[in-house]
């Protein structure tokens, strides 16, 4: 009778289109060009849908924060972890859902 909630963690080739390109242009003779990076994220999330689990996907938001930011990166280049940026956003999106999904549990 737990309270969860799956936080969906894009990838940075997901989030910066720059660097997914310059894979995509360095590995040509490969596959990459039909690579879809978000199609990991997808079937993750609609295996979730199935099962009725509640989760976070934050792919919008780094999106959205990738488009009104251009020169600024939430990973670390060539490094899968996420820079304070990336951190920050993830932390209060996390807060704003747990304190929707927990407020029931308070009255």
């Amino acid at each position: 009778g737990g309270t969860f909630l799956a936080l969906l963690m894009p990838g940075a080739f997901e989030i910066h289109a720059p660097w997914r390109e310059e894979i995509q242009k360095r590995y040509a003779e490969t596959k990459l060009q039909e690579w879809k990076p978000s199609e990991l994220m997808d079937r993750f999330e609609q295996a979730l849908r199935i099962r009725n689990i509640e989760f976070l996907d934050l792919r919008p938001l780094f999106l959205s924060y990738a488009e009104n930011h251009p020169d600024a990166f939430l990973y670390y280049p060539l490094d899968p972890h996420l820079k304070p940026e990336g951190h920050a956003i993830t932390a209060a999106a996390a807060a704003d859902r747990l304190s929707l999904l927990l407020a029931p549990l308070r009255q």
